[in-house]
C-alpha cells in the first residue's frame, strides 16, 4: 500500500505561514504557526542571506567544474556516493546538492550519512544521493558503477559518461 504525500510546495508555504491552500483566513493563522525561531536550521531557505551561507560548504569542497559534475550526475539520476572526514560536511553538501537542482525535485533514494551496518545499500541498481565517511573503506568492485564524489579532496570520480550525465 502506498501513501500520497503532499506535494513540497504546500509544506513550504504551511512552515512559512500559509497554511496550504487556505489564503482567506493567512491573518488569523499567526498563532498556529511554527515558530522559525526556535529552530533556525529548518527554516534556512527563508532568508536570501541564510540561503547563499546553505550552498557554502558544497562551494568550499569543490570548485565549479565538479559542482556542475556533480549536479549533473545527481539530476540524471546516477548512483552518487559523496565522500568525506565528517559527517556535518556531508549531510550540509548532501542538501545543497538537492536545493541546487530547484525547481527539479530529487525522487531517488537520500541517504546523507550512510551507516557502516548499511553499507550494502551501495549494491543498489536503483539510482541514489548517498553520503558515507571517507574513514570507512569499500571495495573496488562494490564502487563500480557509482560516481564518488570527494569532498575533502575536491575531486569527481566515476565513469566518464556517468559523471557527465550522458551514461545509458
Amino acid at each position: 500500500k502506498t501513501i500520497a504525500l503532499p506535494p513540497v510546495g504546500l509544506y513550504d508555504d504551511w512552515v512559512r505561514g500559509g497554511g496550504g491552500d487556505d489564503d482567506e483566513n493567512d491573518e488569523n493563522d499567526d498563532d498556529e504557526c511554527i515558530d522559525s525561531s526556535s529552530s533556525p536550521s529548518l527554516f534556512a531557505h527563508t532568508s536570501s542571506s541564510s540561503a547563499a551561507a546553505s550552498f557554502e560548504p558544497l562551494l568550499r569542497a569543490l570548485d565549479e567544474g565538479n559542482v556542475a559534475r556533480a549536479l549533473c550526475a545527481v539530476a540524471c539520476q546516477r548512483r552518487v556516493l559523496l565522500r568525506a572526514s565528517s559527517n556535518s560536511l556531508l549531510v550540509l553538501c548532501a542538501g545543497a546538492l538537492l536545493r541546487a537542482m530547484k525547481p527539479l525535485r530529487h525522487r531517488s533514494v537520500f541517504v546523507p550519512c550512510l551507516p557502516v551496518s548499511l553499507l550494502e545499500y551501495l549494491d543498489a541498481r536503483a539510482p541514489f544521493l548517498m553520503g558515507l565517511r571517507s574513514d570507512v573503506d569499500v571495495p573496488a568492485e562494490r564502487l563500480r558503477g557509482i560516481v564518488v564524489i570527494d569532498l575533502d579532496a575536491n575531486r569527481v570520480r566515476g565513469d566518464r559518461d556517468e559523471v557527465e550525465g550522458k551514461g545509458s
